[in-house]
């Protein structure tokens, strides 16, 4: 049960009265209390074991009959607004310091704590071992790389020939102007895949390779599209398209000589040699842009009409008429005109055609093949039969 204050005041006043007998100096001992005293006491029955500590020169004093010397630890910090506080403290006993009392189970215990502080050492020299062989690899790596990158660019592997294969529309200074490289330029250090997108830009390109030969030897491998003919439309305007279907340049006729030539300029002129191409007449005129597949059904179905012939016949054609694609006509060089319309079947057509003018030969002047059943033909002095 607890005492209020002037009980407590009654209490500590018959303690300092009864301990009233001067001590020898060397008896006396100073003990650092603190500048608070608990607020309240508690009954010895409470459960919970309480120091009182006030400011005195006295030693340290219990509520309990009985004086104990108790070591209480000193707080590391306390705020300075409690040293000013006035009154009563409950201040808990320090928790007691529990040894072991079978020095064998601490003599284990030690080994153990020191095993562990072990290992922890080891995987410290560990990580460390690990950061300084990854710093060392990167710096001999980025040696290796240097020295790699300076052997590429050595003035040994800088390009100073060039070889151009493939080329029959083309010429050499044509291809080689779509390849940026220098006399400063490593071999090694090319980007082929790069080069041959770049020589794919010109239409007349269906394919290119590069190829590197060392030291010093740049290969360029290209594959050409053929021409089929030149498209003469109803408008004068005659552009050469080729086998798979592809505008390669409008028709200039210089003199004697014709080319074809990209009307924005961005690539070089093709000469051609006009006794080696068709020429397919009476288209109606259409949008051609230089590069671009034809949309042109007609012009479809003439080239795959020439593309069809049989060797033999195409020999002799001269020129293939194409106004629609159910008047589609091969004239020969004989004037003899040879109806085929539309491209289907026209390996067999092509066949049909060229008996009839062994057949007929001097005499035929029409053949009409477009009913592969039913061919018909007429000569100088004949009807149709």
């Amino acid at each position: 049960m607890a005492l209020d204050y002037k009980k407590r005041s009654d209490y500590w006043e018959q303690k300092r009265k009864v301990e009233t007998t001067p001590r020898r100096r060397h008896q006396r001992k100073r003990v650092e209390v603190s500048t608070s005293v608990p607020k309240e006491m508690l009954a010895a029955d409470g459960g919970e074991k309480v120091v009182l500590r006030a400011k005195s020169k006295y030693p340290e004093m219990t509520h309990k009959p009985e004086r104990q010397k108790i070591q209480v630890k000193k707080r590391e910090s306390r705020p300075k607004a409690a040293k000013r506080r006035a009154g009563f403290e409950i201040v808990p006993d320090a928790p007691p310091v529990e040894h072991d009392a079978d020095p064998i189970r601490a003599k284990e215990r030690r080994k153990v704590n020191q095993k562990r502080i072990e290992r922890q050492r080891r995987v410290q020299r560990t990580n460390i071992r690990t950061v300084v062989v990854i710093i060392v690899t990167g710096i001999i790596l980025a040696a290796l790389l240097g020295s790699v990158v300076a052997f590429l660019r050595s003035p040994y592997f800088a390009i100073d020939d060039y070889t151009v294969k493939g080329t029959n529309y083309l010429t050499s200074s044509n291809v080689l102007s779509y390849i940026e490289t220098d006399e400063q330029t490593s071999l090694l250090a090319l980007d082929a895949a790069q080069l041959e997108e770049s020589l794919l830009v010109n239409p007349w390109v269906l394919e290119a390779t590069i190829n590197k030969k060392i030291p010093s030897t740049l290969e360029v491998v290209i594959v050409e599209r053929k021409p089929a003919g030149i498209v003469s439309m109803v408008n004068k305007e005659s552009w050469l398209v080729s086998e798979d279907g592809i505008w390669l340049g409008q028709v200039i006729r210089d003199g004697e000589s014709i080319a074809a030539v990209d009307p924005a300029g961005e690539h070089p002129d093709i000469t051609l040699d006009e006794s080696v191409l068709i020429v397919i007449e009476d288209i109606s005129p259409t949008e051609n842009t230089f590069g671009t597949p034809v949309q042109s059904e007609e012009v479809i179905n003439a080239i795959e009409v020439l593309q069809g012939l049989d060797s033999g016949l195409r020999e002799q054609v001269q020129t293939l008429s194409a106004p629609e694609i159910p008047l589609t006509k091969i004239i020969t060089q004989e004037h003899v005109e040879i109806l085929v319309g539309s491209s289907k079947d026209i390996a067999e057509k092509s066949k049909i055609a060229l008996a009839l003018l062994k057949e007929h030969e001097g005499k035929v002047t029409l053949i009409d093949v477009r009913s592969v059943d039913k061919p018909t033909w007429r000569g100088l002095d004949t009807e149709l039969e």
